[in-house]
């Protein structure tokens, strides 16, 4: 599927950069090769609170216009309780990192994306464990 990229792709401190498109058409399964196609590496880590908070000032103007929201797939998993980076290490953040009422102990919620409102005070913001099969608006790719 064609899909239309909304805003310009950032890059920021941590050598990431995200990819938003103005449709929820990303599952997790077409992240890396979005990642890949446009030689940026693979989909990105978030390696604690000051990396959440950096991301989600960077991605808040790519916000798709008439939307309060986003959500970006992000190359960590989930599994066994544990919060996985890429490369499988475990790994711990911040409880003001996760979406209220995350993570969820659903064995089918292996992946990780971030939902991101316009507005900073949002509670309704933060890391999730989600199904792969879900569709996002994009991607944040280590470079």
């Amino acid at each position: 599927m064609k899909r239309k990229k909304l805003k310009v792709i950032f890059t920021f401190v941590i050598c990431s950069q995200a990819v938003v498109y103005d449709v929820n058409n990303v599952t997790f399964n077409d992240a890396e090769p979005i990642c890949k196609s446009m030689n940026i590496g693979k989909p990105a880590n978030i390696y604690d609170l000051t990396h959440y908070q950096m991301l989600l000032t960077h991605l808040r103007p790519l916000i798709p216009a008439g939307r309060k929201n986003t959500y970006i797939w992000t190359g960590m998993k989930y599994k066994n309780n544990q919060l996985l980076l890429s490369s499988g290490e475990n790994i711990t953040l911040a409880t003001e990192v996760w979406y209220p009422a995350y993570p969820r102990s659903d064995t089918s919620y292996t992946n990780v994306g971030v939902a991101v409102s316009k507005y900073p005070e949002y509670t309704y913001q933060g890391i999730w464990n989600i199904n792969p099969s879900w569709s996002f608006h994009g991607v944040i790719c280590d470079i």
